[in-house]
């Protein structure tokens, strides 16, 4: 009897090895591609550099001086309190012609407000809605500024005044946060 049973257990092994051994089948074709998920908000470390947004500036009335005032709110959902106390938003503008240049460049005629949420582009007696203009703003943390060994050599004020390539540049755009939103 017992001659039986390992003869028995010895049987069942040999026939798991064989069917486990077996060749497998051809590959089957591949599965679809999944769906690529949108960007998320950038971190508390990550600088944030917005789309390219196209300037449209409605009439907006009329300020003080009866000058006609055009605003345009850009919906700018990686400022927060924390950038505006501690890091730094700076803002650009992008030509017809493809050159960058920084918003302090307009200041006769256009100025920028950086609020929780929004960046506000308010032109003077000027409508930008025509000219063929974008926008695109940079939230830097202040962990990014206290870190950059770069950035740690220049003030605030003197950001806000930087250029766009040198800030490119000064950044390591690889460690930017881009999202499809504003």
């Amino acid at each position: 009897m017992k001659k039986l049973k390992l003869l028995a257990f010895i049987f069942i092994g040999l026939s798991m090895a064989i069917v486990g051994c077996s060749k497998k089948g051809d590959t089957g074709p591949a599965g679809a591609t999944g769906a690529t998920g949108a960007a998320g908000a950038a971190g508390p470390d990550s600088v944030y550099y917005s789309n390219w947004t196209a300037i449209n500036t409605p009439f907006a009335g009329l300020d003080g001086n009866n000058d006609s005032v055009y605003e345009q709110i850009v919906p700018a959902s990686a400022i927060t309190q924390t950038i505006l106390d501690q890091g730094v938003v700076i803002a650009y503008i992008e030509l017809s012609d493809g050159t960058v240049s920084d918003v302090s460049d307009f200041s006769s005629f256009l100025d920028v407000y950086y609020g929780v949420g929004t960046v506000t582009l308010d032109s003077y007696g000027i409508d930008l809605s025509q000219a063929g203009w974008s926008v695109r703003y940079i939230a830097i943390p202040g962990v990014v500024l206290a870190g950059n060994s770069i950035l740690k050599n220049y003030t605030k004020n003197q950001l806000k005044a930087i250029d766009y390539s040198t800030l490119k540049k000064a950044l390591n755009t690889t460690t930017a946060k881009a999202s499809s939103n504003n």
